[in-house]
């Protein structure tokens, strides 16, 4: 079918604009199409910029966000493990001070024991200090929560300085070798303890013992033993020896792990800048 007249007029009117676009566009130098391609994928660019930013800007302030969650993290938990540090060298003090103690108790009772005759103030010295012994052996009650806690979380990790992690760990590993000695020394004292039971009577025990406070007091009356022979004296010797040389040998080491637990508490209030222990 032919177009008719009026749609001829119409083409050929806009094939005129066409051409003059065209010649309007070339005379000025200028690619219109072109531009508009050029000024699309500016666009594209520009929005692809700013969305990486974005993205890149999130992970940034999210990873600030969780350094600074664990940082807070970490603080918490050293300063809890502050407060068990100082209550350790507490502990530590008074132990060790228990440990001297018993240590020559127990090396009274020998030199008593070993005496062949044996006045009646000296027997009732002997019974009053033998009685003694296991009052001052005291276990060690060391606060370790927060490493514990710390260790079966996971959360060792959060403490970011390789130094201070360290001092943390070789710490509480030697500290918790003390166990070790403990558990000998409750081994040996029940040793003595039974032989005891061979060479004292135990109802003088009882007359010394004040149970309403729990303390004793030295007998006015006679105190002999229940045996002289010299080979069950003997083993009661060498057991009372190896009771107080191993709080001895305990009192040495303790003094050692109370020094790691100052040098530890001092280091983690610098690395944390805590307030420092009074120095008394």
């Amino acid at each position: 079918m032919l177009p008719t007249t009026y749609e001829l007029s119409l083409i050929m009117t806009d094939e005129k604009n066409t051409s003059g676009s065209d010649q309007q566009s070339t005379s000025k130098g200028v690619d219109y199409k072109e531009l508009h391609r050029t000024k699309k994928w500016q666009g594209y660019l520009f929005e692809f910029v700013m969305l990486f930013l974005a993205i890149s800007l999130g992970f940034f302030v999210e990873n600030l966000r969780e350094d600074y969650s664990e940082h807070q993290q970490e603080l918490q938990y050293i300063k809890s493990m502050v407060e068990d540090l100082k209550q350790d060298t507490l502990m530590f003090n008074k132990a060790t001070q228990q440990k001297k103690i018993a240590a020559q108790i127990s090396d009274s009772v020998i030199l008593l024991l070993s005496l062949n005759k044996k006045s009646k103030k000296e027997l009732q010295r002997l019974y009053y200090l033998a009685r003694i012994i296991p009052f001052n052996i005291g276990p060690y009650l060391m606060n370790d929560r927060t490493y514990d806690q710390m260790k079966s979380s996971g959360n060792l990790r959060l403490i970011q300085s390789p130094a201070v992690a360290d001092s943390i760990s070789r710490y509480y590993f030697i500290a918790k070798d003390l166990s070790t000695t403990v558990s000998q020394t409750q081994m040996r004292l029940q040793l003595m303890l039974e032989l005891q039971g061979k060479v004292f009577d135990g109802t003088v025990f009882r007359k010394i013992t004040e149970f309403d406070k729990f303390t004793f007091q030295p007998s006015k009356d006679d105190t002999p033993l229940m045996t002289e022979d010299k080979k069950i004296v003997n083993e009661l010797i060498v057991s009372t020896h190896y009771v107080t040389s191993i709080l001895a040998f305990t009192k040495i080491h303790s003094e050692g792990v109370n020094l790691k637990a100052k040098r530890l508490l001092n280091l983690l209030q610098t690395e944390y800048h805590l307030d420092r222990v009074k120095k008394h």
